[in-house]
């Protein structure tokens, strides 16, 4: 049976990143997550979506002090 879902720590650790980059990643929007209550949770289909992404040019998110998302070209 398939995973309903991924928490933020799970996601860290399938890809070998901090969980402050998979928060980076879906605050930015880049990584499809819902909250269904405080905590994020990522779907298997929104991680491979997110792994089959063609991404032509590298964009490095930014998060300022407000914690709004700004983009680093």
């Amino acid at each position: 049976m398939e995973r309903l879902y991924y928490t933020v720590e799970e996601v860290a650790e399938l890809w070998g990143v901090p969980m402050s980059t998979v928060y980076m990643l879906l605050r930015s929007g880049r990584l499809k997550g819902f909250k269904p209550g405080k905590a994020w949770r990522v779907t298997p289909d929104a991680i491979k979506a997110f792994e089959n992404a063609d991404y032509t040019r590298v964009e490095i998110p930014h998060l300022s002090r407000s914690g709004s998302v700004s983009r680093i070209s």
